[in-house]
């Protein structure tokens, strides 16, 4: 009697399925490779050069973002044991651009021109804008300086939580916004001198049938007209009249 043993035949027609998770195109792309009969899977990378790639709890291949070069695809194979075959190309998107920063003041001044700014309004709001064309601005942050000492720090910035400036003092804002590829901005106001305090005009009374001397003081003295004639105050403050 003769026992013939023969191998198992596998006939197998159908290419591996390849599927990339493109929840999040500028992070880690998971690619799910699913075959029965699964041989294996190769990685290239633009330049052909396959890559080593780690695997997750699910068994879901990785395909990297890389920082330095951004946007970069890949070719993915997969291939079983009957020689099936699946190539797909994906692209994982690069964002290295941080957002783009905008500061203004309800009063209406520049102050973000490398000037000071002198404000007398009872209450001052700053407006923080950010932009990102890539991965989108995640946060908004602003600290608030006032006289050189820090009276708020890295508060979040939103529609209802706007900087506000109400005390007369010398302020700085400050901004970042952070994108969420990580990329961040930073902007900085001018120096915003809050001023609600006119100038003191005090005459000289003491000799009314004479010339007046006129006593004008101001820490943020800007200019002084007398008939609409301006006039330049002597190293005391005082002018005649």
């Amino acid at each position: 009697e003769t026992t013939v043993v023969t191998d198992t035949i596998v006939v197998d027609h159908t290419a591996p399925v390849v599927v990339p998770d493109m929840t999040d195109p500028y992070d880690d792309i998971p690619v799910k490779v699913d075959d029965k009969y699964l041989d294996e899977v190769v990685v290239k990378d633009e330049d052909g050069n396959v890559v080593d790639v780690e695997t997750d709890e699910n068994g879901n291949i990785i395909l990297p973002k890389d920082e330095t070069k951004g946007e970069v695809t890949y070719e993915v194979t997969a291939t079983d044991k009957a020689g099936n075959e699946t190539v797909i190309t994906v692209t994982v998107k690069g964002d290295n651009n941080p957002p783009v920063l905008g500061m203004t003041s309800s009063t209406g001044d520049d102050i973000t021109d490398g000037e000071d700014d002198y404000i007398n309004d009872e209450k001052t709001v700053i407006t923080i804008t950010a932009t990102d064309d890539g991965t989108g601005v995640k946060e908004i942050v602003y600290t608030i300086t006032k006289d050189g000492e820090v009276i708020a720090e890295n508060v979040t910035y939103d529609e209802t939580n706007k900087p506000v400036l109400t005390e007369e003092g010398i302020y700085v804002v400050s901004a970042k916004a952070t994108d969420n590829g990580g990329n961040e901005a930073t902007i900085s106001s001018d120096v915003i001198i809050v001023d609600k305090t006119a100038p003191a005009v005090i005459p000289d009374t003491t000799t009314p049938y004479e010339d007046t001397k006129v006593n004008v003081s101001d820490e943020y003295l800007d200019e002084v007209t007398v008939n609409g004639e301006v006039v330049t105050p002597d190293e005391n403050g005082n002018i005649m009249m």
